[in-house]
């Protein structure tokens, strides 16, 4: 694990001769899900096939997210960054992190997209938005609501960052390298070789593919493993030990950004109904330079975080304005 510093449709169409079993099988909301809705993909070609290799690390998503389908423009592309849209909702889909929270100290609500690309070595980066509404600080000091008390702030632009890799002997997708956001700055763990996945992650299903993020209670900061976050924060403060529960990154794919040359969501209200400030006039960006609040009004008072934009700039998915 290395510590680093903050820097910085043609879809595949439903194949011709595809039964409509198939179709049926595999389904996807027809209209934007609820807050916390995590759907599969629309099936297209291969979303059904069985995996060649079931006991090779990584993750199979059929023969529409290959490398050819995927870069060679066999798929609609609406964010015009070089990576099929069907293979950046498979992608996205499969690989979304698995999240270990407290339910004691945590507060893990808010609105979160996903951005996806393709970069000069023919990987995938994506990265998870998480958007909480709100970061409760350092729990050992009694920071609780309302916002505004020390070492609280409105707003939490967490991210983590993952690149995959193809491996065409087995037809798998592998995890090759993870970023997470912890505070100010960012942990990182690559593997060794190009063809390798990254060995300091927990997977919780198979061996390189989807990762898991231990969420450090009350601040959101994200480690690889407890004893990361146990040892982590100013002078060791962070905690997992109360991290009890689990659940994968929500994820629709509805919620993708787009590109900067092409955003498909960029300053956006709050979505859910029934979060205290929806409706309250305050929009978030990811495509502009808006530090964010957590869709908190401006009125409330309190801190917020630094913005998306500064993030997306870092991994290589925009330029500075």
């Amino acid at each position: 694990m290395r510590l680093i510093p903050p820097p910085r449709q043609l879809e595949v169409a439903l194949a011709a001769l595809a039964s409509a079993l198939v179709v049926a099988s595999c389904r996807e909301a027809t209209a934007p899900p609820s807050i916390d809705a995590s759907v599969s993909p629309l099936c297209q070609l291969g979303c059904v096939e069985e995996d060649p290799n079931p006991n090779a690390p990584g993750i199979f998503l059929g023969s529409g997210a290959t490398p050819t389908a995927c870069f060679d423009g066999e798929q609609n592309d609406q964010d015009y960054d070089g990576l099929g849209d069907y293979c950046e909702k498979m992608l996205s889909w499969g690989f979304a992190p698995e999240l270990r929270y407290s339910i004691i100290y945590d507060d893990t609500r808010g609105e979160p997209y996903w951005v996806a690309r393709p970069d000069s070595a023919a990987h995938v980066v994506i990265g998870y938005l998480f958007a909480y509404y709100r970061d409760l600080g350092t729990v050992e000091y009694g920071c609780s609501p309302p916002a505004g008390l020390p070492g609280c702030h409105d707003g939490d632009s967490e991210s983590v960052w993952l690149t995959l890799y193809y491996n065409p002997e087995t037809s798998h997708w592998l995890l090759h390298q993870a970023l997470y956001s912890v505070h100010t700055g960012w942990i990182e763990v690559t593997a060794s070789r190009p063809d390798q996945y990254a060995l300091y992650v927990e997977y919780p299903a198979k061996l390189g593919g989807y990762p898991r993020v231990w969420i450090a209670e009350g601040k959101h900061a994200n480690y690889f493993t407890q004893s990361d976050c146990d040892n982590g924060g100013f002078l060791e403060t962070d905690d997992c030990d109360s991290d009890s529960k689990s659940k994968r990154f929500p994820w629709s794919a509805y919620w993708n950004i787009g590109s900067q040359n092409a955003p498909l969501i960029d300053c956006v209200a709050s979505r859910d109904s029934s979060y205290e400030y929806y409706g309250g006039g305050r929009t978030e960006c990811f495509w502009m330079d808006k530090r964010f609040r957590g869709w908190v009004p401006d009125s409330i008072g309190g801190g917020d975080s630094s913005s998306y934009l500064s993030k997306l700039v870092m991994w290589g998915f925009a330029v500075t304005p």
